[in-house]
């Protein structure tokens, strides 16, 4: 790191930022959305009353979020857990 104008100075901590990589306009889901399963990741996909198991493929992701490449679209709804504490999956029927 370029020091040359002295503005960090030694023996001082700081807070930094990395951002290794970023992509623009992309469709971006929380990390508990998307679930693994043999290394593949998938997701619960709404489809009328039920839940549908739907594969996904996923690139960058941070502590919170998952960008997903392939296998949804913006309009589609994802299920992250249920309001009661019981376990979802595929075939799970759904209220709205």
């Amino acid at each position: 790191m370029d020091n040359s104008d002295l503005k960090l100075l030694p023996n001082i901590n700081v807070g930094v930022t990395i951002v290794a990589a970023a992509h623009d306009n992309v469709l971006v889901l929380p990390r508990e959305a998307v679930r693994m399963d043999d290394s593949k990741p998938y997701v619960l996909l709404v489809a009328g009353h039920e839940l549908k198991r739907r594969e996904v493929e996923t690139s960058l992701s941070n502590l919170t979020q998952v960008e997903i490449v392939a296998g949804l679209s913006a309009n589609d709804v994802v299920a992250i857990n249920s309001w009661n504490g019981k376990p979802i999956g595929d075939g799970t029927q759904v209220k709205f």
